[in-house]
């Protein structure tokens, strides 16, 4: 751009590029400043097992809904509706594109007709155990730190096993009820 000799303005040229190129520059500043704002934002995954859950489930049982034929089973009372059994060696659930630290809660049930509930292990993508623990035969949040992995948002997964498998009467080997897990980044 070329500038007057005595005045310091732009030149009488300069002015229709200048101008030209002030709304695409403008565009461009609003749009990174609007990619900045929206990155600040905490990303939240909360999953309805049983219900909408299709994008976040894997190796778990189908759902099952106290308004099955045949009445509800005993161990779906107190869930929202609808729950789904894990698998005893392994069930996932996967959380795409969530940055890490954050938090993960689930509400779990080791129902068990009768004997001892289960041993369940919570795995960061099958690796890292996040929790071990005896499950009670109520329904229980568990909330968990996930503190290991990189920074930026990448997919994971949280592994649950649970032993010993409880036999239901239709010959599926079980693990835990699972009715409800969410994901939190952390501030």
């Amino acid at each position: 751009m070329t500038l007057g000799a005595e005045t310091g303005r732009f030149a009488p040229r300069a002015r229709p590029v200048f101008r030209a190129l002030l709304p695409p520059l403008l565009a461009a500043l609003a749009g990174a400043i609007l990619i900045a704002l929206l990155a600040q934002i905490p990303v939240r995954h909360q999953v309805d097992i049983g219900g909408y859950d299709a994008a976040y489930v894997q190796g778990f049982y189908e759902a099952e809904r106290v308004d099955d034929p045949g009445g509800p089973a005993t161990y779906l009372a107190g869930s929202d509706g609808t729950a789904r059994w894990s698998r005893p060696a392994s069930s996932a659930l996967l959380f795409p594109q969530a940055g890490l630290p954050g938090m993960i809660s689930l509400r779990l049930r080791g129902w068990r007709p009768d004997g001892p509930p289960p041993r369940v292990t919570v795995l960061l993508n099958g690796a890292e155990v996040l929790s071990e623990f005896a499950a009670s035969g109520d329904w229980e949040e568990l909330s968990l730190p996930v503190r290991s992995g990189i920074y930026k948002a990448s997919d994971f997964f949280i592994e649950i096993r649970a032993t010993p498998a409880l036999t239901l009467a239709d010959g599926r080997e079980v693990g835990v009820l699972l009715d409800r897990a969410s994901y939190e980044v952390a501030g």
